[in-house]
């Protein structure tokens, strides 16, 4: 796993949905079309004001939502290359993963 450069969120209760929120708007409207994080923050259920103390900026939003992506890519390739019952197999699952 990636470590993430920034701490994590104080109050994970209350910013749990912002990743995923980011990562909606992000994916739909790109990083520079997305413009400021009102869509993000009303998305997440919270205020800008909170999105912006846990996270920060848009650009460390954006960086939070790719750490997270990579982190997931990461994951589900550790976890099938440890099924894999071979260590041809496991390479062949390497391979397929990041082909």
């Amino acid at each position: 796993m990636i470590d993430h450069p920034h701490p994590q969120s104080k109050d994970s209760a209350t910013t749990a949905g912002i990743p995923t929120a980011a990562r909606d708007v992000f994916s739909k409207s790109g990083f520079d079309a997305t413009g400021r994080v009102d869509e993000i923050a009303r998305r997440a259920g919270v205020n800008k004001a909170t999105l912006r103390y846990h996270i920060g900026n848009k650009e460390k939003l954006y960086e939070t939502v790719i750490f997270g992506v990579i982190n997931r890519v990461i994951d589900t390739t550790t976890r099938d290359i440890q099924k894999a019952p071979t260590p041809e197999a496991k390479l062949r699952t390497y391979i397929k993963t990041m082909v």
